[in-house]
């Protein structure tokens, strides 16, 4: 993590990933009326979700981390997106064992303790609590910041 290269690398990635993106976000705007920012949110936490969660399942949370915000940096050069909010969670901690990640000890190479699970505080809603059988997500923005957190720490 932190290589130059590899970000800059990501990042490219990133804006590519966005250059696809566009035109089903401007499809979605002109046939269904949809405005592109919450689109572009979701595109941007797809993104980063992805690229924590795959951090996480790999135990190296950070670098899925930071893998994820270069992927959104990338994406910037296509549309206006939010930078993601990471947080780690200690697990037993409760919820005074949720802060935000350290992006920085992150690109410096630093490694999350063994026991730390990294969560993308999202910009986006994915509405599915409008199924009949469904509940907002645990890291749905309609929630509280409290709750969430508290969600993810299992208390």
């Amino acid at each position: 993590p932190g290589d130059p290269e590899s970000a800059d690398a990501v990042r490219a990635y990133g804006a590519a990933l966005g250059r696809m993106a566009e035109p089903i976000v401007a499809a979605m705007e002109a046939e269904l009326g949809v405005r592109p920012a919450p689109s572009w949110a979701i595109v941007a936490d797809g993104l980063a979700g992805a690229a924590v969660a795959a951090g996480n399942e790999v135990m190296e949370p950070w670098a899925g981390a930071l893998v994820g915000s270069w992927l959104v940096e990338g994406l910037v050069e296509v549309a206006r997106v939010p930078a993601p909010r990471f947080v780690d969670v200690d697990a037993g901690a409760g919820p005074e064992g949720v802060a935000p990640t350290d992006l920085a000890a992150a690109a410096d190479g630093e490694m999350a303790d063994f026991d730390v699970a990294t969560h993308l505080e999202r910009a986006s809603c994915c509405m599915i609590y409008h199924c009949p059988d469904a509940d907002l997500c645990v890291s749905c923005p309609r929630r509280s910041v409290e709750e969430r957190r508290a969600l993810w720490a299992g208390a």
